[in-house]
C-alpha cells in the first residue's frame, strides 16, 4: 500500500483475533471463516448431541459414527439363539464332555496297566509267587 510500497495492506478488523493477515487478506485458524475470520464454523446438525464440535468438525461418543454422529452403535445380542437350541447347544457340549473325560481315562488306565505288567516282569520287588497271581489277575 502507500506509492512505494512501505505500507502493510490491513485487513478487516484485524481477522477478528482469529487468523492471520497477510497483503490484506485473512488466513482463518481453523474453525473460523469469514472475509475477516469472524465466523465460527458450524458442525452438521450439531453433532446430533452425540459428540463434541471442534473446529468444525464432529468428534463422536464411541461407537457412534458419520460426520454428524448421526449413526448408533449396533446392538449386539449375546448369542441370537433361541430357548431350543440353546439347550441343544448345552447337551451336546455336556456329551462332548464326558465322552472326552471317558476316553482319557480309559488310556491313563491303559499306561498304568502296561507300567504294571512292566514292574511285575522285571521282578520288581521279588516276591516271585506273588507275581504269578497278580497277572493273572490283571490279565483276567
Amino acid at each position: 500500500m502507500g506509492d512505494d510500497c512501505s505500507m502493510l495492506t490491513p485487513c478487516e478488523d484485524d481477522c477478528s483475533g482469529h487468523g492471520l493477515c497477510s497483503h490484506g487478506a485473512c488466513h482463518c485458524a481453523p474453525g473460523y471463516t469469514g472475509v475477516n475470520c469472524s465466523v465460527p464454523l458450524a458442525c452438521p446438525n450439531g453433532c446430533s448431541a452425540h459428540g463434541v464440535c471442534r473446529h468444525g468438525a464432529c468428534h463422536c461418543e464411541p461407537g457412534y459414527s458419520s460426520t454428524d454422529c448421526s449413526v448408533a452403535p449396533k446392538k449386539v445380542l449375546a448369542s441370537g439363539l433361541r430357548m431350543p437350541q440353546l439347550m441343544g447347544l448345552s447337551v451336546l457340549v455336556l456329551v462332548g464332555g464326558v465322552m472326552s473325560g471317558v476316553a482319557v481315562k480309559a488310556a491313563a488306565d491303559r499306561r498304568r496297566r502296561v507300567r504294571l505288567m512292566r514292574f511285575i516282569e522285571e521282578g520288581g520287588d521279588g516276591q516271585g509267587p506273588f507275581v504269578s497271581e497278580v497277572r493273572q489277575a490283571i490279565t483276567g
